[in-house]
């Protein structure tokens, strides 16, 4: 899922929370917001850290991902590692050695319509498809 339509979830969510009368029915849609908005942050507050890692792995992720994002991260009862629908993210290869963090989304299925998505590189350029 791209960042773009994140905030507009998280903006519907925000304004259905303040009128959740008049939605009656569909806020239970929108609760739905919450997880996306939170698994979305913690890709982007482990992005830095992965980042720099793959730098000094000379261009490698970190050979077990899992424990290298539960040792710098504290979740509380939930390890750093799982996303909120309790699947593990994944790091993957896309094309020119760049890598990605996904996370499987609420259908725990990668490579689905709502995974979600973020570049661990630090390039202005845009993800070519297939990543």
């Amino acid at each position: 899922m791209k960042p773009g339509k994140v905030v507009a979830l998280a903006v519907m969510g925000f304004l259905g929370w303040q009128h959740q009368e008049a939605l009656g029915p569909h806020l239970g849609l929108l609760k739905d917001v919450r997880p996306l908005v939170m698994t979305y942050a913690e890709m982007r507050q482990y992005r830095p850290a992965l980042i720099s890692e793959i730098g000094r792995n000379g261009g490698q992720p970190p050979r077990n991902s899992h424990a290298f994002l539960d040792q710098r991260f504290n979740r509380g009862e939930r390890r750093a590692s799982v996303d909120l629908w309790g699947t593990g993210y994944r790091i993957e290869r896309g094309d020119f050695r760049r890598y990605y963090l996904r996370s499987c989304g609420p259908d725990r299925q990668c490579r689905s319509g709502d995974d979600l998505v973020t570049p661990l590189f630090e390039d202005t350029q845009p993800a070519r498809a297939g990543a």
